[in-house]
């Protein structure tokens, strides 16, 4: 697998039978290796044909931790500064990150982000 950031796709030529685009950052698989690993495991799809980069990325299989390349660094500092602004309240906690996470969710799919599209 290889990952290519929006900054260096440019010189990357896209080729959608072993690569995905999310938001401008490119994750090219081994189709034949993921193929493999999945059947192995007995998680490929039932149709052959299925097995695709999308199918890959938006099964979770090799994907980003969260909804964005950088999300299990900003999730967690975002989560932080909105329970200082709860107080410990649990009532409270719950109603902030619910609102939080739908508004979040919205704002990243607004932005082209393929799993927050995913999960509205």
């Amino acid at each position: 697998m290889a990952i290519h950031c929006p900054d260096c796709h440019e010189s990357v030529e896209f080729h959608p039978a072993t690569m995905v685009d999310d938001n401008g950052w490119i994750l090219e698989y081994d189709m034949e290796l993921a193929g493999f690993h999945l059947e192995a495991r007995g998680r490929a799809p039932e149709n052959p044909k299925e097995l695709t980069p999308e199918w890959i990325f938006d099964h979770d299989f090799s994907t980003w931790n969260g909804l964005t390349p950088t999300d299990a660094f900003d999730k967690p500092m975002e989560m932080h500064e909105l329970m200082a602004e709860t107080k410990g309240d649990a009532r409270a906690n719950f109603e902030a990150l619910k609102s939080w996470t739908k508004e979040r969710t919205g704002r990243l799919a607004d932005r082209g982000w393929r799993k927050a599209k995913l999960a509205l």
